[in-house]
């Protein structure tokens, strides 16, 4: 065979495994799809999961700042999951059962911004208590969730605490978080993998 028509081959082939990729990354992937404000979409193709969700209260942005109340457009990996009860998450993650001691530092003067902390094994006056998020407070909410890992360098220019949790009971808007149905988030929670992706796009 002469070496242009083995170039050829090789040539026709490359498509094919480029396809066969980009299957494989959409098959774990969570797309959220603003339909309109805060109302939106989540799907996740690989386990025929389509349900509505909800999103920040001024809908969605790519330049997301501390207070902005709005979701970050973008692709995101996820990160700690959390909840009120022992949970059976997948292998590959991360869980922690919330604790009154918890919380989810959103001063943005503190070193621990965008981290989870314990209030008792951390310096006191390391972090505003009343500028973070005390998890046991969001019983509904945060009865099952997952950080989005936005802002994996806690930046504080770009904002913290951006989860994937249980919707309100008044199915109302968030603060920048995406939210669906209890019973549905924890499914997800069995379903995502470190691998999982989610990608979060503005309405069409």
């Amino acid at each position: 065979m002469s070496f242009q028509k083995k170039l050829l081959i090789i040539i026709n082939l490359v498509p094919i495994f480029l396809s066969v990729k980009s299957i494989k990354s959409t098959e774990n992937k969570i797309i959220v799809t603003q339909i309109d404000g805060y109302i939106a979409n989540l799907k996740f193709p690989k386990y025929k999961i389509d349900v509505p969700a909800r999103i920040g209260k001024n809908g969605v942005t790519k330049n997301h700042s501390e207070g902005s109340m709005a979701t970050p457009l973008g692709t995101f990996k996820f990160g700690l999951a959390f909840g009120f009860n022992q949970f059976p998450v997948h292998k590959s993650l991360k869980y922690i059962v919330i604790n009154k001691d918890l919380y989810w530092v959103s001063d943005i003067k503190s070193k621990y911004y965008n981290q989870l902390v314990n209030i008792k094994k951390v310096p006191s006056g390391s972090f505003d208590p009343k500028k973070s998020e005390h998890l046991i407070k969001y019983k509904t909410e945060y009865e099952y969730a997952i950080d989005i890992a936005f802002n994996p360098k806690n930046n504080p220019k770009l904002g913290s605490a951006i989860f994937l949790h249980v919707m309100s009971k008044n199915k109302g808007y968030t603060a920048g978080c995406v939210a669906v149905e209890r019973h549905v988030m924890k499914k997800l929670l069995t379903l995502i993998n470190k691998d999982t992706l989610i990608e979060i796009r503005g309405k069409s």
